[in-house]
């Protein structure tokens, strides 16, 4: 038996670790794309994270918790874990590293793609086309790579010297060596100076969210947070034009919860509609749905969503049939809150509450025109701000309408606002005023100012904006533009110097 073992080890050895071995080039190759890798990694990070290393953003999460701990743990255990790959290809022979290499290679090429697209997005936008042509020029570059290791390892002409030592560059590099090593040095630059802007100061931009998974082209889609589960759901909307002045009107639930959309199915649902509103009722923590419209028919109907399913409410009193409607939760009423609306041929501005049984209307001294308007509870000024559009705000609280004498004002109608109550602003993205707009506005501190992006969505109305309290920021999802007749299924987040 000892004898047996004696010359086992021995015929391992020959195989693994003999002549002829991976050629250096490769093996640079292979070390360039982990380098590359762990560089992206930390440009991705978001600007705040270089002031407060908790704020890490990545999908792996031990390789978030070491992002968390410091950025220096991150690339000393990423030296580490280089040194190990290196002697592993330098030592083995050449099938064993060559199949480690083939591997190596094809995690991180796909990761390096994946996260290059994070970076981009960061600076410029990127339409799907662009995203599917980065992933091919990975694919085909990486391909391209191997492809010559394995021309340059089976079909070059061999002698004694290239057996004994295969494959080992020469002490006189040529011209192919010298190019590389020239290549791979300006790359290395490029990827500090795009690390050392990375780590500037913070720039404020919206940045495009790609989840695995997406409800689709959407627009006039309804929304609301549940707040006890941690989930935005998402209902009906349009999506498609089917031609004669009819649009495809959507049924479907979704819920997002930071990271993907899900898709949920109730056995009892609403009907198919478009222009309907929502608000998470807080005190009995379920999602409120009311009205909305479908072909130019309206409903009056009351749903609610405890998060499994939906259940159609028989209400003694409601509001008349009406889509585009605004519903929120006031917290001085402990109520579900319901204000304007339009059924085809009238605009409303009637106000009612929902106590969980019955609709209550609320008696008004005085009620502004609604039409296309956005609106949001403040809980800063601790009322309801109402943006009418066309240059209008108003305030609401208890009966009592107040209009806003200010500076300076949106002039924008058909754009949707969310909430920020983390840090007390709301935000408003696009709209339409004698044209469509792409300006982003922010209501904090009983004023409303304009701000200044480095990345900006395309312009667009009917879109949904929430607030989400995972990721901490402002999230807009589809649209409309029917300049063009472009129905929107991207997703932004609102990325600041204070987040």
């Amino acid at each position: 038996m000892k004898n047996t073992e004696t010359r086992i080890i021995p015929a391992l050895g020959r195989r693994f670790f003999v002549p002829p071995y991976l050629a250096r080039t490769p093996i640079a190759f292979a070390a360039l794309l982990i380098v590359t890798d762990c560089m992206l990694v930390l440009m991705r990070q978001p600007a705040a994270y270089w002031l407060n290393y908790s704020r890490a953003e990545i999908g792996n999460a031990w390789v978030q918790q070491i992002l968390t701990a410091h950025p220096l743990l991150f690339v000393g255990l990423i030296g580490v874990y280089l040194l190990l790959v290196g002697l592993l290809l330098d030592g083995l022979s050449f099938s064993p590293a060559f199949v480690l290499w083939i591997f190596i290679c094809f995690i991180h090429s796909e990761n390096v793609v994946s996260v290059a697209l994070c970076v981009l997005s960061k600076y410029v936008y990127l339409d799907p086309l662009a995203i599917s042509l980065i992933r091919f020029g990975g694919a085909v570059l990486f391909l391209g790579v191997l492809g010559t290791v394995v021309v340059k390892t089976y079909f070059a002409p061999r002698t004694a010297a290239t057996e004994t030592a295969a494959l080992v560059v020469s002490s006189k590099p040529g011209r192919f060596h010298r190019i590389f090593a020239g290549a791979a040095l300006s790359w290395l630059v490029l990827l500090a100076v795009g690390l050392f802007f990375a780590m500037r100061e913070p720039v404020a931009a919206w940045r495009p969210i790609i989840a695995a998974r997406m409800p689709g082209p959407r627009f006039h889609a309804a929304a609301a947070y549940d707040l006890h589960r941690n989930r935005l759901v998402l209902f009906g909307g349009q999506s498609m034009w089917l031609g004669d002045d009819r649009w495809k009107y959507e049924s479907e639930t979704w819920e997002w919860d930071g990271e993907n959309w899900h898709w949920v199915i109730s056995e009892v649902a609403p009907y198919a509609r478009a222009s309907t509103e929502m608000a998470y009722d807080e005190h009995r923590q379920v999602v409120v749905m009311f009205g909305g419209a479908n072909d130019g028919y309206y409903f009056g109907d009351t749903w609610e969503w405890d998060g499994h399913i939906w259940s159609l409410v028989s209400t003694p009193v409601a509001p008349t049939r009406r889509g585009s409607h605004k519903m929120l939760y006031d917290p001085h009423r402990q109520a579900v809150v319901l204000y304007g609306g339009y059924d085809g041929t009238t605009y409303y501005n009637d106000a009612w509450e929902w106590d969980g049984q019955t609709w209550s209307p609320i008696a008004l001294e005085y009620s502004p025109p609604a039409n296309y308007f956005s609106m949001f509870y403040d809980s800063q000024l601790d009322q309801i701000v109402v943006s009418l559009g066309w240059d209008t705000t108003w305030y609401w609280r208890d009966a009592v309408w107040t209009r806003g004498l200010l500076v300076s004002e949106p002039q924008v109608a058909y754009a949707p606002m969310a909430y920020d109550w983390n840090r007390q602003r709301a935000v408003l993205f696009g709209g339409h005023d004698q044209e469509y707009s792409a300006d982003t506005w922010v209501f904090e501190n009983d004023a409303w100012h304009k701000l200044e992006l480095a990345v900006s969505p395309p312009m667009r109305l009917g879109h949904i904006s929430f607030y989400d309290p995972n990721r901490n920021r402002v999230i807009i999802y589809g649209g409309y533009r029917d300049v063009d007749g472009t129905v929107f299924s991207d997703m932004w987040e609102l990325v600041v110097p204070d987040n």
